[in-house]
């Protein structure tokens, strides 16, 4: 249990962490290099008559060098895994030590970086702090990064931006994702693009195959459908398609409180007024 006389750890700032990341990941570049051009030398030096002993004390020592290394970094990755379970138990707090530890510490590979990251951008998202979050995702999106881990991250740069209001940034997430490739990721689109439609008043493209955005909807948690559907709502009703705009209706008035769908989005006080 904590010592309530202990003051808290300061959270990790975005920038601090972006600027550890882009720190580490150089020094571990250049220790990489540094390790390699000794073991090339190395092996040469092993062939010249002159120094028969020196190009393989040089290749052994940058070999043992590079292992222990390589040790060091997995150990600093392996400390990261338990960030998703004090998540789920919501250790945020301790999640944001050890992330702080991990962007502090060495390693040789730039992938506890991305990793560390990652999770700070998902705490912050989490927290609502997203200003830091944006900048976050904007920072790992420099890099090369697996299909699936770039697809989440735009989902959540699309999301923290919409936060924010910044809609040319919704936009250009939006505008950079592939296909879905999964039910969940469908979902979380369709949520996102409906949003972002009704905000710009573009309404067709917000009414832009309606009967399998309804279906999508009504897989959401229970307060999310009455929103998407509130705003599809809202989006026939602009469009005068007042069949549909009655039932949509009905469903958010259904799953939702109408106070709590008017405070989330504003425009919707013109439906249930």
């Amino acid at each position: 249990m904590a010592d309530p006389s202990q003051p808290s750890p300061v959270p990790l700032a975005a920038e601090q962490a972006i600027r550890l990341a882009r720190s580490g990941i150089r020094r571990g570049a250049l220790v990489r290099w540094a390790l390699m051009l000794i073991g090339i030398t190395g092996v040469v030096l092993a062939g010249a008559e002159r120094t028969p002993s020196i190009g393989p004390a040089m290749a052994l020592g940058a070999a043992l060098a590079w292992v222990m290394l390589v040790v060091r970094s997995v150990r600093s990755q392996q400390d990261l895994l338990g960030v998703p379970v004090l998540l789920e138990h919501h250790h945020q707090e301790q999640a944001d030590q050890i992330i702080a530890a991990s962007l502090r510490a060495f390693s040789i590979f730039r992938a506890p970086r991305m990793q560390a990251l990652q999770h700070l951008a998902s705490i912050r998202h989490e927290q609502r702090r997203s200003q830091d979050a944006a900048a976050l995702i904007s920072e790992l999106l420099r890099y090369r990064l697996s299909p699936t881990a770039r697809t989440s991250l735009l989902l959540l740069r699309a999301e923290s931006s919409l936060e924010l209001n910044d809609l040319p940034a919704v936009h250009a997430a939006l505008s950079s994702l592939p296909p879905p490739a999964s039910l969940g990721e469908s979902m979380k689109l369709m949520q996102l693009q409906t949003d972002y439609c009704v905000r710009v008043g573009a309404w067709a493209a917000a009414l832009d195959n309606l009967p399998w955005k309804v279906e999508l909807a009504e897989l959401l948690p229970t307060e999310d459908a009455a929103w998407v559907q509130g705003l599809l709502a809202l989006a026939a009703q602009r469009s005068n398609l007042p069949e549909w705009r009655a039932w949509l209706q009905r469903r958010a008035e259904l799953l939702g409180d109408r106070a709590t769908l008017v405070q989330r989005q504003p425009l919707l006080n013109e439906l249930f007024a």
